[in-house]
C-alpha cells in the first residue's frame, strides 16, 4: 500500500491515482458545493475511508510529508495524481509541499492536478501541475474563466450551450481543457 490510491472508480480507468483528505474538514473556501458534495455521501462515508482521510490530513503535516510522495511516485511509477478527489488544498504551507513534490517528480513524466477552491492562495507555475479552480465556494467572483475551471451541470445539453468540455467520465480530458464541465451526480 503506498500513500496515492488508485480506487476512485473514474480515476482507476485512466491509471490516475488520488490522494484525499476529509471532505469538509479542509474544504475551507467551500460554498454552495458543501450541499452537492459527493465526498459526504455514499462509501465516502463509511469509517474506513473516514479514518484514511483522517490519516492523510495528519501526514500531511509530518516533515517526511513529501519524501514519503516522492518515493511512492518513483517506486509505482505512477504517471498521473489528481490531488483531493475528496477534500482541498487547506492552506499555503500545504500548498508548497504539493508543489515541490511535482516539481521534484517531473523527470519521472508524472502529472499532477487538483481541482480546488482555494483561489486566495499563491500558485507557482510549475510545468507538470496543473490548478483547476472550481466554481461553488466562496471566491467564485475571484475565478479567472481564461484560466483552468471547473463548473457543475444539472444537463449535458446546458453543459454544452456553455461551451464547457464533459470531464465527468475522463477526468483525462481536464487535464488538457481549461472550460471543464462536471455532471452532478
Amino acid at each position: 500500500m503506498g500513500i496515492f490510491n488508485n480506487k476512485n472508480s473514474k480515476l482507476s480507468k485512466e491509471k490516475i491515482y488520488s490522494f484525499g483528505l476529509q471532505p469538509g474538514k479542509t474544504c475551507k473556501n467551500a460554498g454552495i458545493c458543501k450541499n452537492i458534495c459527493y465526498g459526504l455521501k455514499g462509501n465516502y462515508r463509511f469509517p474506513s475511508h473516514l479514518v484514511k482521510y483522517n490519516n492523510n490530513l495528519i501526514l500531511t503535516k509530518k516533515n517526511n510529508f513529501v519524501d514519503l510522495c516522492i518515493n511512492d511516485i518513483i517506486r509505482r511509477k505512477i504517471k498521473y495524481i489528481r490531488w483531493h478527489d475528496t477534500g482541498d488544498i487547506y492552506n499555503q504551507a500545504y500548498l508548497s509541499k504539493i508543489e515541490t513534490i511535482a516539481q521534484k517528480t517531473q523527470k519521472y513524466n508524472c502529472f499532477h492536478y487538483a481541482y480546488t477552491k482555494m483561489v486566495n492562495l499563491k500558485y507557482r507555475p510549475i510545468d507538470n501541475f496543473k490548478i483547476i479552480f472550481s466554481f461553488g465556494g466562496k471566491y467564485d467572483n475571484k475565478i479567472n474563466i481564461n484560466r483552468p475551471h471547473s463548473k457543475i451541470f444539472y444537463s449535458l445539453e446546458d453543459m454544452r450551450k456553455k461551451k464547457y468540455i464533459d470531464c465527468s467520465r475522463s477526468d483525462k480530458k481536464a487535464i488538457k481543457n481549461i472550460r471543464i464541465g462536471l455532471l452532478y451526480h
